[in-house]
């Protein structure tokens, strides 16, 4: 039986302060009646919201690309910010995501977008977080989904891969039988991420739409179809 363990509800962080920044806190902390972990995550919170980042092709605050970035996961953290925000990327987590690319037949999927019903249906999945467009090297545009269960399974041998390429600036892309051994199991025998889709719906194209966290009357809905 896997035990899971329970996400910590707050961490402990050491700061070395100019003594005089340091009184500064404290004060502000008498002022506003506050202790001085509240003035610091105040005052975080405020520039947060001040500063702006690309997010998924857009404009968006540091504190709401937070917000869509943030899992208790660390396999979902590097890769949301690796697939939607990759100028956050330190150099380790740089190294990771070229790893990961460098396998992305292992982990990541990559489905053709055939015409507009097919792109905004595919918007949602980008709004959630879900993946992204890219273009292939055909130029053919493509909607890419990463396997974070695979992903997740496989971490640690994928961070020690990217460790490699830290340190020595270069390494073997990782191999489906790599992977297999290290998970113990098939990558077949992993679970997809989406649910098996109960709907099917075509549209004017003639292409068919799967839906398992949707309404059949959403579906129809976000595919502009005609009944």
């Amino acid at each position: 039986m896997t035990i899971k363990k329970t996400p910590k509800k707050t961490d402990a962080l050491t700061l070395r302060l100019d003594p005089r920044v340091k009184f500064l806190i404290e004060l502000l902390s008498r002022v506003g009646h506050q202790s001085i972990t509240g003035v610091i995550e105040s005052a975080v919170s405020r520039l947060a919201h001040d500063r702006k980042v690309g997010l998924a092709g857009n404009e968006q605050s540091l504190a709401y690309a937070s917000e869509r970035i943030w899992s208790p996961v660390e396999s979902d953290r590097v890769v949301n910010m690796a697939m939607f925000a990759p100028s956050l990327l330190n150099h380790e987590e740089g190294c990771i995501r070229a790893v990961l690319e460098g396998a992305s037949h292992i982990f990541f999927t990559i489905h053709e977008v055939r015409g507009k019903a097919d792109a905004d249906y595919r918007r949602h999945d980008v709004a959630r977080m879900g993946g992204e467009f890219q273009k292939s090297e055909d130029g053919q545009t493509v909607f890419v989904t990463p396997r974070r269960r695979t992903i997740k399974l496989a971490w640690g041998l994928i961070k020690d891969r990217a460790a490699e390429l830290a340190d020595k600036g270069v390494c073997a892309d990782l191999s489906v039988e790599e992977v297999e051994a290290y998970i113990g199991k098939p990558l077949s025998s992993v679970s997809p991420d989406i649910k098996i889709p109960k709907v099917v719906i075509h549209d004017d194209d003639g292409i068919g739409y799967l839906g398992a966290d949707r309404e059949p009357e959403d579906l129809i809905e976000s595919l502009g179809i005609k009944r």
